[in-house]
């Protein structure tokens, strides 16, 4: 059976038993911790379906619901729910006009894995960054681009501030460095240095091609 028919078929089930608790007015706190146990459950149905040699390995990666610390507020899906909802963002944003804020959240919004698919990544970056970057001044200037992101989409000024031109320019930098994070390594300079360099160009695209006062 189709991998996201399993997935449908179990999340109805299993949210319509929350839903049989669920109070009204429930804070999002009750809702991460639903999420959680039905992570769980779902994770240990797709471990029981490779033991029964019913999925590959390949198969039972995509199908798991990835692990988040304790204190992590985003909500994680499977990657085979995620997989094409990046490259499809970023088509959306490059042909995006400036002054057209609400219609480009407006499509980012109408799919619900599109729209989990790009705060999930953009909230893993951050943190992946933040905790590779090892001096203040530099950590500062990250969370300064962060803030200009956050400010711009509450202001409803987003695409006035930054080019969705250079999106795909930053998605292939992205790539770049997250094969190297991946990568196996033999010598701990040379991986530093690989890494180092692939930020700094992230950090020039970012700066140059999408941040329209980036280098103010």
């Amino acid at each position: 059976m189709d991998a996201q028919i399993w997935y449908a078929i179990f999340s109805t089930l299993f949210g319509g038993v929350l839903g049989a608790f669920r109070h009204v007015g429930e804070d999002n706190s009750i809702e991460q911790k639903n999420m959680a146990i039905f992570s769980q459950m779902w994770n240990e149905f797709i471990c029981s379906l490779r033991e029964e040699d019913l999925i590959s390995n390949k198969d039972q990666e995509l199908l798991l619901v990835p692990c988040s610390p304790s204190d992590d507020s985003v909500i994680r899906w499977p990657l085979f729910l995620l997989a094409s909802k990046i490259p499809a963002a970023l088509n959306i944003a490059k042909d995006s006009k400036r002054k057209e804020d609400a219609k480009l959240i407006k499509l980012i919004n109408s799919d619900f894995y599109m729209h989990s698919a790009v705060v999930e990544c953009y909230k893993t970056i951050k943190c992946l960054i933040d905790g590779l970057l090892e001096d203040e001044a530099d950590k500062k200037i990250v969370l300064k681009i962060y803030d200009e992101v956050s400010n711009s989409l509450q202001q409803g000024k987003f695409l006035k501030e930054f080019k969705m031109s250079g999106m795909p320019l930053l998605s292939v930098k992205l790539e770049k460095w997250l094969k190297i994070l991946m990568a196996d390594h033999w010598d701990d300079e040379i991986y530093k240095a690989q890494i180092t360099k692939a930020l700094q160009g992230i950090m020039d695209t970012v700066t140059h091609d999408v941040m329209i006062n980036g280098q103010k």
